[in-house]
Formats: C-alpha cells, sequence, structure tokens
C-alpha cells in the first residue's frame, strides 16, 4: 500500500502501545543486498505491524525495488518480498501492513533486516524505513 508522506489521516497514536520501533536511513536502493533495521532487546520479543519505506532521493528513476522484511534468510517472514509499486517519487511511503490474524514475532536478540531482492532502476535511490509496532 502506498501513502502520500502528507496525508493526514495515519497515526501512531491512533494505536495505543504501537510506537516508532527503529528509523534506518541512507539505504542504497539499487542494490540488492540486506541491512539490518532493529536488533531485539534481550530477553524481549518484537510485534511489528507496519514497515514505512520511503524514497529520500530518487534520480534517474525507471522502475521500483522488490523487498521484504524478516529475521530468516531471505527477509521475508515479517513481511513477504512485494514489489513496492508506487513507490516512484520522495513524496510517498510504501506500507508494508499486517493483515492477517497470525504473524511472525521477532524473538530475543533476532535481528530484523530489509531484504532488496531486486534493486531500483534508477541513477540513484536511497530510502529510510521505520519499523512500528511494540515489544513484549
Amino acid at each position: 500500500m502506498t501513502y502520500n508522506v502528507s496525508n493526514t489521516d495515519f497515526k501512531i497514536s491512533s494505536y495505543p502501545g504501537i510506537s516508532l520501533l527503529s528509523r534506518t536511513a541512507g539505504i542504497d536502493g539499487t542494490s540488492a543486498t540486506t541491512t539490518n533495521l532493529c536488533t531485539v532487546p534481550t530477553g524481549r520479543m518484537v510485534v511489528v505491524v507496519m514497515a514505512l519505506v520511503r524514497p529520500t532521493t530518487l534520480t534517474g528513476f525507471v522502475t521500483t525495488a522488490t523487498a521484504g522484511i524478516g529475521v530468516a534468510a531471505g527477509e521475508a517472514d515479517i513481511f513477504a518480498a512485494v514489489a513496492l509499486t508506487g513507490l516512484s517519487s520522495t513524496t510517498v511511503a510504501y506500507a508494508f501492513q499486517q493483515t492477517a490474524l497470525t504473524f511472525a514475532v521477532a524473538q530475543s536478540t533476532d535481528v530484523i533486516k530489509l531484504g532488496i531482492d531486486v534493486g531500483y532502476v534508477a541513477t540513484t535511490a536511497t530510502l529510510t524505513v521505520e519499523l512500528i509496532g511494540y515489544l513484549i
């Protein structure tokens, strides 16, 4: 799902207990690689309910990337890898959202990562990812 950055309909404060878990900037969206987003604190677990991916710089854009988020190899066990459809300017954000009744919970010391399977075809594509959820 793509959100307009200026859209005021989405507010984290509408969901008690849910907060920004991490913000990772400077991710090269043209490279098929993994980036660490958050390490679960020892003795805790993390439920990620949403992740926002947004380009902070984008030049020479041709096509978007394909990416997922997770802790296991392949980085797709929290959010399956998808084409970041509509993420073609710096004024929009792609939202990975939990919609199922059962979903992955990151365990103590797990490292939650963004896995870019297919990079942007662009001159430059720098991304920021915000993980939203809660600790248990």
